[in-house]
């Protein structure tokens, strides 16, 4: 499925489903649900390349 707002973002539709449930926890809508949780995983993407970079050192 297809999340509203964005051509190259589609989900299973359980995970629209989680998407659609967590948005009305938050009074979000599921196209900002689904930017929400890809800045976080781009956040947690960068701190673990920082940490295995610090790490090789």
């Amino acid at each position: 499925m297809p999340v509203p707002g964005y051509k190259n973002i589609t989900v299973t539709e359980e995970v629209y489903g989680k998407l659609e449930i967590l948005a009305k926890e938050d009074n979000r809508s599921v196209s900002n649900e689904a930017e929400q949780l890809i800045i976080n995983a781009d956040k947690n993407r960068r701190k673990t390349r920082k940490k295995i970079a610090l790490e090789a050192e």
